[in-house]
């Protein structure tokens, strides 16, 4: 999927921001003893978040940034990868973002 195709994430965050978090929902599956990472291309580096998980049953995780993890870039390819218990790898979610300067 060429980058033109993901869609975009429907907030627009300032650098700096903290909120507002990126909550998700593997539905119908059990994440116990997964790992899920985002992988946000910013402008000169590769920031990689670990996802916190909120209810390994109900397959729910969350996205939670640092006051550096956001900067100023448009279209910042996000890229949301878990890998379950036995290792196996999975990108099932792609999309865009985009983060503003804060006004001077």
């Amino acid at each position: 999927m060429a980058t033109d195709e993901c869609p975009k994430y429907p907030v627009v965050w300032y650098a700096g921001d903290e909120l507002p978090t990126i909550s998700g929902v593997f539905k119908d599956v059990d994440i116990t003893g997964w790992t899920i990472e985002l992988h946000l291309e910013r402008p000169t580096t590769v920031l990689v978040k670990a996802a916190s998980i909120v209810d390994a049953a109900q397959g729910q995780f969350l996205i939670s940034w640092a006051s550096t993890d956001l900067v100023a870039g448009k279209n910042q390819l996000a890229v949301l990868r878990a890998t379950n218990a036995s290792a196996e790898p999975q990108t099932p979610v792609r999309f865009l973002i985009d983060v503003e300067a804060l006004p001077a």
